[in-house]
Order: structure tokens, then C-alpha cells, then sequence
């Protein structure tokens, strides 16, 4: 086919078809050698220039997803809690995400929460309820209803709207990003770190933002974090 009429594929239009393939089994070759080698590689190395896991790093763009998909999972498995899932009673008021006070938010409790836990939950165990898997029962204070999923993913809901209420909300952990802010250029719907919070209880705050990301992958639950 002509390839300098393929949407995406227009760099590739003077290059010969016989290269394309060429390069292509040097592609493949490459992932079969990957796949077999990744489970053996301390990856944790990838800044040492001396090391394989450095090469690998380098290359990633190179690996297929499907490559590193089997060694996501493997890891996802590898590093889950056999433990049970914690029970979280939150009270989300009658104001909207936007207009919660700070030390309100949904997201603040399950920070207060995951830290006065005498079990200290890491959010990487996970339980089938119901209607899909859960990282915490959730119970909201003055509401009804049993927690098989749903409100579990009633709570991620509520943080993610949160997190990316106009201009930070009360929270200011993530903030519009400059294309947003300007409306201009693409990918105007996105959010960002924000550069302004340095200290070690902002950092506490992101790495509960990390768990919870963590945690809707454990779950397969889509988090509404519209992220670069």
C-alpha cells in the first residue's frame, strides 16, 4: 500500500516496504529476546549504565505492550496484600466536591484513615463484592446502602472531583495544566502536579494519590484523573 497516505505512518513513506519489514523482524527478533530475559533482570538497576536493566530501559519504546504487559501483571500479582480490605467510614456532607473545606474532603479521610489503621493498609488488597472488585468497604455517614463496589467507587468519584476541582479546589495537589489555564493547544483537559506543594505533607498527600491509582488498576475501576 502507499504508505504516505497512512494517518500516523507519513515518516515512513520514502523508506522502502522490504526495510519496513526488515526492520520489522529485527523488532520482533528483539521482544522474543526481551520477554525471555525481563523476569531476570533487577530492574531497580535501570540508572546503572553498567547494567542490562539500563539497555532495557533504553530500548522500552522498542518493546511491544505486549511484551511488557505479561511482566505488568506478573508484578501486580507478585506484589498484592492477602489481607483483608479496610472498612472506611466517610462523611461527604451536602456540599459539592468543589466546595468541601480541605480537611473535609473525601480524600483527606482516607488519608487520616489509612494512617490511624493499626494495620496500616497499602491499598494493594483486593476483594470481590459484588458488582466488581474494591481496595475498602466504604460507608458514608448518614446514608444507607451496603458497599458491594458501589460505593466504593462512589468514594473514587469523589475524589477525583477533588482533585481536579477549578483551580485546585481546596486541596491545590493537582492544577489545570498551561494549555488549559490559556486555551490554547492540545490536551486542554488535563492536570497536572502542582509545583508549589514541597513539603513532607504534600508529598504524603501524592503518594495517597499513587495508591489510588494503584488501586484502581488492582481493581479495575476507571479513576476519572484526567492526567497528562
Amino acid at each position: 500500500g502507499n504508505w504516505a497516505n497512512c494517518t500516523g505512518y507519513w515518516r515512513l513513506g520514502d523508506i522502502p516496504q522490504a526495510a519496513l519489514r526488515a526492520r520489522f523482524a529485527i523488532l520482533k527478533a528483539l521482544n522474543k529476546l526481551a520477554a525471555s530475559a525481563l523476569p531476570l533482570v533487577n530492574l531497580s538497576l535501570y540508572r546503572r549504565k553498567d547494567t542490562l536493566a539500563y539497555l532495557l530501559a533504553r530500548c522500552k519504546g522498542r518493546l511491544f505492550p505486549s511484551t511488557k504487559d505479561a511482566l505488568f501483571v506478573k508484578s501486580l500479582d507478585l506484589t498484592k496484600d492477602p489481607g483483608e480490605i479496610p472498612e472506611f467510614t466517610m462523611n461527604r456532607g451536602t456540599s459539592v466536591a468543589e466546595q468541601r473545606k480541605r480537611d473535609k474532603t473525601v480524600f483527606m479521610q482516607v488519608l487520616r484513615l489509612l494512617n490511624s489503621d493499626a494495620r496500616k493498609p497499602t491499598l494493594r488488597a483486593v476483594d470481590k463484592r459484588g458488582s466488581g472488585k474494591q481496595s475498602w468497604v466504604t460507608t458514608f455517614q448518614g446514608e444507607g446502602g451496603s458497599d458491594l463496589g458501589g460505593l466504593f467507587r462512589d468514594s473514587l468519584r469523589e475524589i477525583c472531583a477533588e482533585l481536579q476541582a477549578p483551580g485546585g479546589g481546596t486541596l491545590q495537589l493537582l492544577i489545570e495544566c498551561p494549555n488549559q489555564r490559556l486555551a490554547m493547544g492540545a490536551n486542554q483537559d488535563k492536570w497536572v502536579p502542582n509545583p508549589s506543594g514541597k513539603s513532607a505533607q504534600r508529598a504524603t498527600e501524592y503518594r495517597v494519590i499513587g495508591a489510588l491509582l494503584g488501586a484502581s488498576i488492582r481493581t479495575q475501576s476507571a479513576i476519572e484523573l484526567d492526567l497528562p
